[in-house]
């Protein structure tokens, strides 16, 4: 793991500030393009509440950052990072944004240009304008993804498919250009696995950092009202630790890790105000990390292939590897998780792809007698947890397991990672239960997968 501190005093040999600026943008879903209201977490100054004016210039904010960490930096008044971060800072005429990025990259002491946007705002004359700035200063360009699951990103209103993050991250490497992606863990509605599959994903999407952040409910935003209606918790200090501990596990190496925690405004922090405590968070987290023991080299592993032919045309890899393969979501969940996951014509994807005829699937087993001998039992297949529900049955599209009493069906208040329903999604991928038991009581829970089916 390479944090961003240490990757900046790398290439620069000193401490590099990051001064948060606000070039006046607004946001596709808040001018009525897209939306009107924003993404449901989104603050009224638009992620930038320890930006600058920007009734500033450019110039003038620089300044007045650089007098706010004065007495952080070094003798010599160290370097800065220009980070336009409030809104979508790729969301105006070419001609406006080179004005902006322009006098920022002028500023002597600036070394970077970071600037945030959303993988819908990037036309090719900003990726143009981005490149050429590349040449003179280095650039950064963060994409707000948060999650790679719909359900959730409809909730949040988000406004873009997942696709248009691949193709953001795929012209912004094309030019050359330092690209960090933006994961929010803890969002409503989703469970441990999920996130982590977004983790995986940003890890295998080509970009070179990442910020982990963590889910804050603001005042004067949507998500607060679902918050005070008791729709959704919050992580407790201990589950976002632990949780960012799994996910650091699941990056390349060489990925630098940009954030971990995050700043929720003082003054507008609902929940949770456990995190208002940022060196003590800072602290248990580096303190963990510390505690993780050296990687064990991974047992040799045998590389498959297979072409698709014309009978498997539109199915996702999950359904190839389900039907055609016979493969246990136990073995498909093992092989996602690591690298290189699945490759589809060379490039890493996701277990809903969709494949088409011709195409190259390749992914690698733990035990190459897998693939000889078709034994279930071998390292792909985690072994059995006694505190997960026995499965009766299961095919690709519904799973049925007997429930013991004292376990709850799913999660809730105080339960979010020890009902029924998650602990059989850390083995079988995200699962909708249809209907419930009480916690005390025995029996048999129907759960449906949600990728094959779309109702019960």
């Amino acid at each position: 793991m390479k944090t961003v501190s240490q990757y900046l005093k790398e290439q620069y040999g000193t401490k590099v500030y990051k001064i948060a600026l606000d070039g006046g943008f607004t946001c596709p879903n808040r001018d009525g393009t897209k939306g009107t209201g924003g993404c449901i977490f989104c603050s009224g100054k638009g992620s930038g509440d320890f930006a600058e004016s920007s009734v500033l210039s450019v110039t003038e904010q620089i300044e007045k950052g650089k007098k706010r960490v004065a007495g952080k930096m070094p003798e010599d008044g160290g370097k800065y990072i220009a980070y336009f971060q409030a809104f979508t800072n790729t969301y105006a005429p070419v001609e406006r944004l080179r004005e902006l990025y322009e006098e920022a990259i002028r500023h002597p002491d600036v070394v970077i240009l970071s600037v945030a946007t959303r993988p819908d705002c990037l036309p090719p004359e900003t990726i143009a304008l981005l490149a050429e700035l590349n040449k003179v200063k280095p650039v950064w360009v963060e994409l707000g993804l948060q999650t790679i699951h719909k359900k959730t990103a409809d909730y949040i209103r988000r406004g873009y498919e997942l696709e248009t993050y691949d193709e953001a991250v795929r012209k912004l490497r094309e030019n050359d250009i330092y690209t960090i992606t933006h994961v929010i863990l803890g969002l409503p509605g989703e469970n441990r696995e999920e996130m982590l599959e977004t983790v995986s994903y940003v890890g295998r999407s080509g970009v070179q950092g990442i910020k982990l952040q963590l889910l804050h409910v603001l005042e004067n935003t949507d998500l607060a009202e679902e918050y005070r209606a008791g729709r959704f918790g919050t992580l407790s200090m201990d589950d976002y630790i632990s949780l960012v501990k799994e996910s650091i596990a699941l990056l390349p190496e060489q990925m630098v890790i940009h954030r971990m925690t995050g700043d929720g405004s003082r003054k507008d922090l609902i929940a949770p105000l456990w995190s208002l405590d940022k060196k003590r968070v800072l602290n248990a987290l580096n303190e963990e990390l510390e505690d993780e023991p050296c990687k064990e080299p991974e047992p040799c592993a045998d590389t498959i292939r297979f072409v698709i032919d014309a009978s498997c045309d539109g199915w996702t890899v999950k359904q190839f590897l389900r039907e055609k393969l016979s493969f246990t979501m136990h073995q498909i969940s093992r092989i996602k998780y690591r690298a290189p996951g699945f490759l589809v014509n060379g490039e890493a994807r996701w277990v809903n792809h969709v494949l088409h005829t011709g195409d190259e699937l390749e992914f690698s087993l733990d035990d190459p007698r897998r693939a000889a001998d078709g034994d279930r039992e071998d390292s792909a297949m985690p072994r059995e947890d006694p505190a997960v529900p026995r499965v009766l049955y299961e095919d690709p599209y519904i799973l049925i397991a007997d429930k013991p009493a004292g376990m709850v069906s799913h999660p809730s208040h105080g339960h979010r990672g020890d009902s029924a329903l998650s602990r059989l999604e850390r083995g079988h991928g995200r699962l909708y239960l249809a209907g419930r038991l009480d916690k005390d009581t025995s029996g048999v829970i129907l759960c449906a997968n949600p990728t094959e089916t779309a109702s019960i």
